[in-house]
């Protein structure tokens, strides 16, 4: 599904609505700007600077590709504000469901099933093959922007939606603890995959506190359990808010007869999505681990 033009993923806080920060913002975070990059489904609005950034290190620039990184806030010190485009609640279908579920004390609900990661792990087994956890990852959030209900938030009291989501994940350290990293959604896996695995490097050898990035609803939160085939799974939570981004965890693959499964569990809010939607993103997402062509390199996403 292609995202409208007319409206920025991210805006600084702070600045006017539909605003970025100044190029200036960019030098002090070691960056540089020179110019547009080509529209596309993931990148800014025209004339916009495009880059990713990650805290502490020298904010790099990509041009031309059609795939540029939102501004990241680390660099800066600031968080980026994603937006998103209103829902018409009046025209909606759903609009009596998120009437009801919006006021429970816990709205969210979790379905854990199995996938057939058989073809992915022997990809991953190969010289040049994909990474296990990286292909999971852009498989899963890609069949997630396949479908709006996925893509849909709560915000101050209305529905809005995301023409992009992204993943943000835990991430294991040394010294047993984890950390949280966040990651550009991209069509093309190769690159998804080479800007995702600095974000690990770094992720891994960092010492900063965890930021949770509770200002931030473009994304989607995962945790990997790779210990334990878990048969169900709860989060911890805070009953207060409007946190309504999907959760999902990714637990040990293990062999049955000749194939490889994968448990997977998902939370999403009632108010936005039915099993029915959390079925179909399971369908998608076996969809894309099925199909040779997912990790091939090749944007095949249509978006």
């Amino acid at each position: 599904m292609a995202p409208r033009r007319d409206l920025p993923l991210h805006r600084a806080k702070g600045t006017a609505e539909g605003g970025f920060r100044k190029i200036t913002d960019l030098a002090q975070a070691g960056g540089k700007w020179d110019g547009p990059s080509r529209a596309s489904a993931l990148s800014s609005p025209k004339g916009a600077p495009t880059t990713t950034e990650v805290r502490g290190e020298r904010a790099e620039t990509l041009q031309g590709q059609g795939k540029a990184p939102w501004l990241a806030s680390w660099a800066s010190g600031e968080h980026l504000e994603p937006m998103a485009r209103k829902l018409d609640l009046s025209t909606w279908e759903r609009r009596g469901h998120f009437r009801l579920f919006r006021d429970y004390d816990d709205p969210f609900f979790s379905l854990t099933a199995e996938v057939d990661v058989t073809r992915l792990h022997t990809a991953s087994k190969a010289d040049g093959g994909p990474s296990y956890f990286l292909a999971t990852l852009y498989a899963s959030t890609r069949a997630a922007n396949e479908l709006e209900a996925l893509r849909l938030r709560i915000r101050d009291g209305e529905v809005v939606v995301h023409d992009v989501v992204h993943p943000g994940s835990t991430v294991l350290r040394p010294d047993d603890t984890f950390t949280f990293a966040y990651f550009e959604y991209t069509g093309d896996y190769h690159s998804f995959e080479a800007r995702a695995s600095t974000v690990l490097r770094r992720a891994r050898r960092s010492e900063d506190l965890l930021d949770p990035r509770d200002d931030r609803d473009d994304l989607i939160h995962y945790s990997v359990i790779p210990w334990v085939s878990f048969t169900s799974f709860k989060h911890a939570r805070r009953l207060r808010g409007e946190d309504s981004v999907p959760k999902i965890v990714f637990g040990r693959h293990f062999a049955r007869e000749t194939k490889r499964y994968m448990p997977v569990a998902i939370d999403v809010h009632h108010a936005l999505a039915d099993g029915l939607h959390v079925g179909r993103w399971f369908e998608a997402f076996q969809a894309l681990l099925d199909d040779p062509l997912t990790f091939s390199g090749e944007d095949t996403s249509g978006s």
